[in-house]
């Protein structure tokens, strides 16, 4: 049998390796090292920060440890960024999550890579990123001013650009919440708008994320409102991407309607059209992202873990679904520090299980590369 690091060499073109790749879905809190925000805790001196193996043990993912579903996923995430709050926490998870993921993203590491760092030779490097952040979530309930977590942020990225002599650029998309209230989703809105005045080129655009469960955007009043945030957020020039139809909760009516409503470019995990397709044969949906030219941001792994998804093989089921009816598609990994997987992990299982193609590997590295809300 080949082996992967022949498999996943093999099926990178060598333009691609020079040229480098771009990453569109990946979460700020999902990308700290567990092992590197230990120690920034330790550093501080906590007294209730539990020791470093049972730290990890209880937020790395992995299957049969819990998750079941996008909900338990989302709870895990949630209690790594309990430890993720206030500016200069943020500033400094920041930094870890983006040296991070450029750093590694296209490398398969070792055994211990936490300690002793990864390959010098990526299988591809990364040029672009954009990371995705809710500052509400990080005031430690309001104790911190959302503001200043914002600023933290968008400094950091500058200085980890400005500091790092490889070559990329970094960016940042705002989360709007779906399981936050109306009036902290208007807030944030009215937030993006005024920070995207003066850091437009750092702050890309908007995202829905959450729970799908705690407002699926089927009330007509949900979908105008979460519009109306998007509409003051970024107008008519910022990126606007979602999390929609990852789960049952999302309905094909309303995956469609959030899609037209909120004037999507971009989608993530979009996963309900696909499902309709092969249970109903209504390709409405597969039909609209074409026309469209709404990309789809895919995660192999994340969707595996949640249980969207039973194999990697129906996974790669997806792939040609899309490519049958040219649906644009991307790969991230959504939450690397947490699920211990690089993206060139990800992509040489897919391969090791035959889900995916070199030239689905390329289409996927040129959609991102077209897609990106990032200017260069």
């Amino acid at each position: 049998m080949e082996s992967s690091k022949n498999l996943i060499a093999d099926a990178i073109l060598p333009a691609r390796k020079a040229a480098g790749v771009t990453i569109l879905h990946n979460h700020l809190g999902g990308s700290v090292s567990l092992f590197k925000l230990y120690q920034m805790l330790a550093r501080e001196g906590l007294s209730d920060v539990p020791e470093i193996h049972e730290f990890a043990r209880k937020l790395y993912m992995k299957e049969g440890t819990g998750i079941s579903c996008l909900e338990s996923y989302l709870e895990l995430i949630h209690a790594a960024e309990t430890f993720q709050y206030g500016p200069d926490r943020m500033a400094e998870c920041t930094r870890i999550a983006v040296s991070d993921t450029v750093y590694k993203s296209g490398t398969i590491p070792s055994k211990g890579h936490e300690l002793l760092g990864t390959d010098l030779d990526p299988y591809f490097p990364v040029r672009r990123l954009e990371l995705r952040v809710n500052p509400f979530k990080r005031t430690d309930d309001g104790r911190y001013d959302a503001d200043a977590i914002i600023n933290s942020i968008v400094t950091s990225m500058r200085q980890v650009v400005l500091g790092d002599r490889r070559n990329f650029s970094v960016g940042l998309i705002i989360c709007f919440g779906r399981d936050l209230s109306r009036e902290l989703n208007m807030k944030l809105a009215q937030k993006v708008q005024e920070w995207r005045k003066t850091h437009g080129e750092i702050i890309l655009g908007v995202d829905l994320a959450g729970f799908e469960g705690a407002m699926s955007l089927s009330e007509a009043e949900d979908l105008e409102f979460i519009a109306e945030c998007y509409d003051i957020a970024v107008g008519d020039e910022g990126g606007r991407t979602a999390h929609c139809g990852e789960t049952e909760h999302v309905d094909f009516s309303t995956f469609i309607s959030t899609v037209e409503t909120l004037r999507l470019t971009r989608v993530g995990h979009p996963l309900t059209p696909v499902k309709e397709f092969w249970k109903n044969g209504d390709d409405s949906g597969l039909l609209m992202m074409v026309d469209k030219n709404i990309v789809a941001e895919l995660c192999p792994r994340s969707n595996k873990l949640t249980n969207a998804f039973s194999t990697m093989v129906e996974f790669g089921e997806m792939l040609d679904t899309f490519d049958q009816f040219g649906v644009k598609y991307t790969l991230s990994n959504d939450s690397p520090a947490l699920q211990r997987e690089t993206l060139a992990m990800e992509i040489e299982v897919l391969l090791e299980k035959k889900a995916i193609t070199p030239e689905q590997i390329e289409k996927a590295f040129v959609s991102a590369d077209e897609a990106t809300f990032l200017n260069s």
